[in-house]
């Protein structure tokens, strides 16, 4: 017999699924045996809504545009210092291309930063950024377990194309 939802082997004295929890329907019985969340065998999982995710990310965003502000601004400021001696000594042959290379750098400081800070935190022993943890949220895969570091970064970047098609 195998489990509806997750096609997991299972006994057919069970009543759920042991991987998913899945209600199991006994074909010959034709009982569908419904879920009692007073069973502790059976995980009970609770969805965040969107207010509560919305304002996690409000926050997390916030605190990594406060510290890649902080390390970017001093960092442009040394950069043009560097190039405006550069500009000084003769011409360089590829100097204009570096100086926009420079740019691109820059700008990529908050995405890196943004990537980093959301899979370090969710994959840590909190299991949430500091905005969710704030809201009482938790990152966690389907047993409820601890994700790791690669998971969380296919989670970031999963949520990146999610966005550009603005969340459809």
């Amino acid at each position: 017999m195998y489990c509806t939802n997750c096609r997991a082997h299972i006994d057919k004295c069970l009543h759920f699924c042991p991987i998913c929890g899945n209600p199991i329907v006994h074909l010959d019985s034709h009982v569908v045996h419904t879920p009692d969340f007073t069973d502790s065998r059976i995980p009970q999982i609770l969805y965040a809504g969107f207010w509560p995710r919305f304002f996690a990310t409000v926050i997390d965003w916030a605190l990594v545009a406060v510290i890649t502000s902080s390390i970017a601004l001093p960092l442009e400021v040394i950069i043009e210092h560097f190039w405006t001696a550069l500009r000084e000594l003769p011409p360089v042959e590829h100097g204009e291309v570096t100086y926009e290379l420079t740019g691109l750098i820059l700008q990529s400081i908050f995405p890196i930063a943004l990537w980093l800070y959301y899979a370090f935190f969710e994959s840590s022993r909190h299991q949430a950024t500091l905005g969710k943890r704030w809201h009482g949220l938790y990152v966690t895969d389907l047993q409820g377990h601890r994700i790791s570091f690669v998971r969380a970064t296919i989670r970031h970047f999963g949520k990146v194309i999610s966005g550009l098609t603005l969340g459809i």
